[in-house]
């Protein structure tokens, strides 16, 4: 037996010295793989983001089509309830309701311009 304080025949300098080269090879093919990874979940984040964006507008301009058209409703409501009744009740609905459809009108307006 050896004690433990000799070095290593040639041949197992050489297979030590391949196997660290394999190894630091391996870690940097591994760095690699990784590095990759990290810049197409980089990339990812940033299309999330980006669609994101454009999910949350289209919600916001479905929903004031919704409020526009209801405000549409209410004053057509208010006009057909006026000239069959023909009372003035249903007159001053009809104006209290059109600046809020003029209103919701041109919030949609800018938010497809």
């Amino acid at each position: 037996m050896k004690p433990s304080g000799t070095r290593l025949s040639g041949a197992a300098s050489a297979w030590n010295r391949r196997y660290s080269q394999r190894l630091v090879a391996s870690f940097l093919v591994l760095a690699l793989i990784l590095a990759a990874v990290a810049v197409q979940v980089y990339r990812a984040v940033g299309e999330f983001v980006a669609t994101n964006h454009w999910v949350t507008h289209s919600l916001e301009v479905k929903q004031e089509i919704t409020l526009t058209l209801a405000s549409l409703h209410d004053i057509e409501a208010s006009q057909r309830a006026y000239i069959i009744s023909g009372k003035l009740e249903r007159l001053e609905d009809y104006y209290r309701d059109f600046p809020r459809a003029m209103e919701h009108s041109e919030r949609l307006a800018d938010l497809v311009a």
